[in-house]
């Protein structure tokens, strides 16, 4: 397999949990290539050979000056909210209208080759039914069917992305992690921390059989910089070749899911 050097990337929502890491991967594996990050500033340092641009995705004028500066080759679209607590116009508002924002400016812009989509595994979920052994051909839940507004802005944002596959030279994949655990995560790992100082890790619902998929933050941000890679080795691909990466969606997991309440008490 050719190997592909990454040259101009941006990575939004580099602030945050998933693209910090995603940064930090390309920092050691990829130490030429140019980076740029767009997002709005959190508590988390900055890398010094970064160039920051302080954007909220949610305004499109400001995600256009900010593309057309930049033009990468490659864009990790990461930023988003996962708060549960937010109401549903939060979520509609940065996860979907945000990715629309960034895919229309990717597509003016004109130098976007491969477009990375940071999506959940959620997106196949009811939030009642049990989901075993999932692959890729579960659908995606959409209204009526998805009743919570995280999940259905993602949902809807992958529909996108996947949509716009093959627009103005540019491919388009999207990732669906489990939920992620790691280093700087603000998310779940604080909650965690939270309950078990607070008292509270000796209580559970249920019977503490469920199994529960996760995956550590390091393994996605490979599965990021692969998916870009694959992309871009794509547009060098013959017409009908196989191993297809653009326009599709894939699950990531460690491959070794946990009863859930050995996961929390563990962590």
């Amino acid at each position: 397999m050719t190997e592909v050097d990454l040259h101009n990337v941006l990575v939004t929502g580099g602030d945050s949990f998933i693209g910090y890491h995603i940064v930090s991967k390309l920092l050691q594996t990829q130490p030429t290539c140019k980076i740029s990050v767009l997002d709005i500033p959190t508590s988390l340092p900055r890398f010094p050979s970064v160039s920051y641009h302080d954007v909220d995705i949610s305004s499109k004028p400001s995600v256009l000056t900010a593309i057309q500066k930049i033009k990468p080759q490659v864009i990790f679209h990461a930023a988003c909210t996962y708060s549960l607590t937010l109401p549903a116009e939060a979520h509609s508002r940065i996860n979907t209208n945000g990715t629309l924002n960034v895919l229309e400016a990717a597509k003016k812009v004109g130098t976007v080759k491969a477009f990375v989509f940071h999506s959940s595994s959620s997106v196949i979920e009811d939030g009642v039914s049990p989901v075993i052994n999932a692959t890729e051909d579960l659908p995606v839940l959409l209204a009526q069917k998805q009743r919570y507004p995280y999940p259905l802005s993602k949902a809807l944002a992958e529909q996108a992305v996947l949509a716009a596959n093959g627009t103005n030279g540019m491919l388009t994949v999207s990732l669906k992690p489990a939920s992620c655990f790691g280093e700087a995560n603000e998310e779940m790992m604080e909650k965690l921390i939270s309950v078990a100082r607070s008292g509270r890790a000796n209580v559970q619902m249920g019977d503490g059989t469920n199994l529960y998929d996760f995956v550590y933050v390091g393994n996605v941000a490979d599965a990021h910089i692969l998916a870009a890679k694959a992309l871009l080795r794509a547009h060098e691909r013959a017409p009908g070749e196989d191993e297809r990466v653009d326009g599709e969606a894939f699950h990531l997991t460690n491959d070794e899911p946990w009863l859930f309440w050995d996961f929390t008490r563990g962590c």
